[in-house]
């Protein structure tokens, strides 16, 4: 009995042993799937990551030069709003000017005017004071005939 006792060991061991051979092929052909599955995703998310890098890459560049290209604009534009203002405020000078010389040559002329009416007046008051003294004499002769035609009688 213990030969077939050995027997069926011999064999349940040889049993055992198939199937952990058989297990051990099993998990060996998954660890060699699952080490084709992770280097296949690695490898495609390797390559999204490549495009993705060369893709914003490209898009940074573009907004860079973009960028490059506002600043340049707004220098411009700086310039021309600094060239503008220049030209405003030249304008604005001249026109000053001109008002301060159109004011100028108008207080001159009031100036020439008021001068004018300040002699004429002067000329009228002389004019008056003679023909005051004038009438005064006449009144004078007139009182001094009168009185000789009233001693007549």
């Amino acid at each position: 009995w213990n030969k077939k006792q050995r027997e069926l060991d011999a064999e349940y061991s040889g049993r055992a042993l198939g199937q952990l051979a058989e297990q051990e092929d099993r998990f060996n052909a998954l660890l060699r799937e699952y080490h084709a599955r992770q280097e296949k995703l690695e490898k495609e998310a390797a390559g999204k990551l490549e495009e993705t890098r060369r893709e914003y890459g490209a898009r940074l560049k573009e907004l860079e030069e973009a960028l490059q290209a506002k600043e340049a604009r707004m220098r411009e534009n700086e310039e021309l709003w600094r060239r503008k203002q220049l030209e405003l405020e030249s304008g604005l000078n001249a026109g000053r000017n001109r008002l301060n010389a159109d004011m100028l040559a108008g207080e001159q002329a009031l100036a020439g005017k008021e001068k004018k009416l300040i002699s004429r007046n002067l000329d009228l008051e002389k004019e008056y004071s003679a023909k005051t003294a004038e009438i005064e004499n006449l009144r004078i002769e007139l009182t001094r005939v009168i009185m000789d035609y009233k001693n007549r009688k």
